[in-house]
């Protein structure tokens, strides 16, 4: 076994999927609430709506470089992930209470910033068990891939469920999700060290 193999101290690859579930489950969960959300809130037109579903991956587009830089700076993932996954539930909260659309767009933007930050960092967990795995490591990453798939899958039936008892509803739902992960991750993540980057490899 290799000193990165015995090195490795976080969590299993169920946990991982469960975590990464989380992490992506409540972003597919608004599509169904996006006309109360966006269209009847707004004087808006249908390009502005659709906007809405587009922005947050723009800000997950900018930040995920910027995310894996400071992992790399940090080490310890736990408080990144937990700390991400509350910003992300508060940030999809907040959304109910946006007075305009710019706002509304500024806070959308913010949430997928928080939301590859999480996704990003459990990657990174991903990889280290993965590595550790050897001859495993591509069905491993394979399942972490499933997880994903899932969870946007699942997203929509469970947001369109949820929006059976209006828009506040599905986004106290998908901020309960949020919360959820946090607290999974800082339990699961507890013992992982992560791997701090040495100075020549922590360029951006």
């Amino acid at each position: 076994m290799s000193d990165a193999q015995e090195a490795y101290a976080g969590p299993s690859l169920a946990v991982l999927c469960l975590l990464v579930f989380l992490a992506v489950l409540p972003v597919t969960l608004l599509v169904p609430i996006l006309k109360p959300l966006v269209a009847d809130r707004y004087p808006v037109g249908p390009f502005a709506v659709h906007a809405f579903q587009s922005i947050n991956m723009v800000g997950a587009m900018l930040a995920a470089p910027a995310a894996g830089w400071l992992a790399d700076r940090a080490g310890r993932r736990m408080p990144l992930v937990a700390g991400a996954f509350l910003a992300d539930a508060g940030l999809l909260l907040a959304l109910n209470w946006a007075p305009s659309y710019a706002t509304l767009m500024a806070l959308r933007f913010a949430e997928g910033v928080a939301h590859i930050a999480a996704l990003t960092w459990l990657m990174g967990a991903a990889l280290a068990l993965a590595q550790r795995g050897g001859e495993r490591s591509g069905a491993m990453m394979g399942a972490v891939g499933a997880s994903i798939i899932f969870a946007v899958a699942l997203g929509a039936g469970l947001g369109g469920l949820l929006a059976r008892g209006g828009v506040e509803r599905a986004l106290w739902g998908a901020a309960a999700l949020g919360v959820a992960g946090a607290g999974a991750s800082a339990w699961a993540l507890r013992r992982d060290a992560g791997a701090r980057a040495g100075k020549a490899e922590r360029g951006l």
